[in-house]
């Protein structure tokens, strides 16, 4: 398995976890935004994961192919098991963001986007493909986290005097505005930007620290001072509370 693999699971693991203990359904409050239509278009979503997404694609856009990309063989295989009903209609693809656009050739009027751009080698290229492959007036639609996100995992981890990663801090903080939004001002002349706070919380230890471990800034050598830390508080006051900060961009391209 590729580290993208790895990144692409650990993931998932986060997601579904985040799931259970969420306070907003991030994803019926991000397809409340973005306008649906019964048009026969073409859709692309990039790191579908195992479909959360790709149902809500399946259900707004009920004429559209839909082609789904994953790096993961097991989300492919979830996603083509779930989805068996459309066959018709879909398509799936079992490789890296930045191989896909190597060798891609179609248009596509909407790419979409949920977590998981930014594990992209190359973002510069991927975002240059990304606006090759729209069609004139397609949408780029891109969710992920920005600001002070997970502010409560990070101060303890700074507590401690452990350095973040520079790509754990580009992904989770600066990666929306910089990038993704940086590239629709260039490229698009209409931008949608929407925020909301999705509070995660969680009323155990073993929770909080399953999430950290299958984090990309988990740090083995300073485990037992982190859970103490967690353990602190959720003593204290019952809780373990974890701010996820999440940004949507609706860009349509320049016709």
């Amino acid at each position: 398995m590729n580290n993208n693999e790895t990144k692409t699971d650990f993931l998932m693991a986060r997601i579904s976890q985040n799931e259970n203990n969420q306070t907003v359904d991030i994803n019926k409050w991000a397809f409340e935004k973005i306008k649906n239509t019964d048009e026969k278009i073409n859709i692309l979503e990039l790191c579908c994961g195992t479909g959360k997404q790709t149902e809500y694609l399946v259900q707004k856009f009920p004429n559209a192919t839909i082609s789904c990309l994953d790096i993961s063989i097991d989300a492919i295989s979830a996603v083509k098991n779930k989805f068996h009903s459309h066959d018709s209609r879909m398509k799936f693809f079992n490789t890296g963001i930045d191989d896909f656009f190597k060798n891609n050739e179609e248009k596509f009027d909407i790419i979409f986007c949920s977590y998981g751009l930014y594990y992209s080698r190359d973002m510069d290229y991927v975002l240059a493909k990304i606006n090759e492959s729209l069609n004139n007036s397609g949408r780029l639609v891109v969710m992920g986290p920005y600001g002070e996100n997970n502010k409560q995992l990070f101060d303890i981890l700074l507590s401690l005097k452990v350095k973040l990663p520079d790509l754990v801090i580009s992904s989770s903080s600066t990666f929306m505005r910089e990038k993704v939004l940086g590239f629709s001002i260039n490229n698009c002349n209409a931008i949608q930007i929407y925020t909301t706070q999705n509070n995660i919380i969680w009323e155990n230890v073993e929770s909080v620290m399953n999430y950290w471990k299958n984090s990309t800034f988990y740090n083995s050598s300073i485990e037992q001072e982190f859970q103490k830390i967690v353990e602190a508080q959720i003593n204290s006051s019952g809780k373990f509370i974890n701010e996820k900060k999440i940004m949507l961009i609706v860009a349509t391209k320049n016709a």
